[in-house]
């Protein structure tokens, strides 16, 4: 299965706030299910990328499991949904909570979902002697690819392409 990508340039920003809708949503239907103990399908088109069925049936086992997950997640995602933060590729907060509530969901749906890919390549004519640029600076990555490219033309200063933190 090919990885979503949402970094600009690939699917982009559109897609992340797609991706923040629906997940929050979806979140929102499967602790409903669980509350109410109601078995079936839920029968909703997701985004294509997302690659989900539109048929998913909700384990509720597995709720019981990653509820508190789901709940977290989907209150981070409270803050995007409700437009008070602005949704862009680059927040790396944003990023992490959709990653994560993707594979609950995926879980909760044992449907396999692939990790996020995320690509970004910066070009600088120049980096001064106090200068420092990192052209991808990505935070508690479970699973999915990050690709960066930085070219530097004239540097004097501190440069990183990519920049993991675990």
């Amino acid at each position: 299965m090919d990885p979503i990508s949402i970094a600009a340039g690939t699917i982009g920003a559109k897609f992340l706030e797609e991706a923040v809708k629906f997940l929050w949503a979806e979140a929102g239907k499967i602790l409903d299910r669980y509350h109410k103990r109601k078995e079936g399908p839920i029968d909703d088109p997701a985004p294509a990328e997302l690659k989900l069925p539109a048929k998913r049936i909700v384990d509720i086992d597995a709720v019981a499991k990653r509820k508190n997950d789901l709940i977290a997640l989907r209150g981070i995602l409270l803050a995007y949904q409700e437009g008070d933060q602005e949704i862009t590729p680059d927040d790396p907060a944003l990023v992490d909570a959709v990653q994560k509530l993707l594979a609950v969901v995926g879980e909760v749906y044992h449907q396999p979902v692939p990790g996020l890919v995320v690509k970004g390549e910066q070009i600088i004519a120049r980096l001064g002697e106090k200068g420092k640029a990192t052209n991808i600076d990505a935070e508690g990555v479970t699973r999915g690819t990050i690709d960066g490219k930085q070219t530097i033309i004239d540097n004097e200063g501190e440069s990183t392409n990519i920049k993991l933190k675990f």
